[in-house]
């Protein structure tokens, strides 16, 4: 039997895992925000492009299909929260 104790992690690692959490929170908000706007958004831009000639009904699918992923990861974004 070992009576070693387990090495204990530096007041400086803490404080870089600390910080690594806080930047990967901020881009998780980041993205979300970014793609509940974009979900928001983009059918209008869908309309408009379909009605202007600009896309053709190929592209609607994939732009639909786009507009369907912004949806789900950015469903859990609350603006001004």
């Amino acid at each position: 039997m070992s009576s070693a104790t387990p090495p204990q992690s530096s007041p400086a690692t803490a404080e870089l895992h600390r910080l690594a959490a806080a930047c990967a929170d901020r881009v998780a908000t980041g993205v979300r925000a970014m793609a509940f706007w974009s979900a928001a958004l983009l059918p209008l831009v869908i309309v408009t492009a379909l009605f202007s000639g600009a896309i053709g009904m190929n592209a609607v699918g994939t732009a639909l299909a786009v507009n369907a992923a912004c949806a789900i990861v950015g469903h859990s974004y609350t603006p001004n929260a």
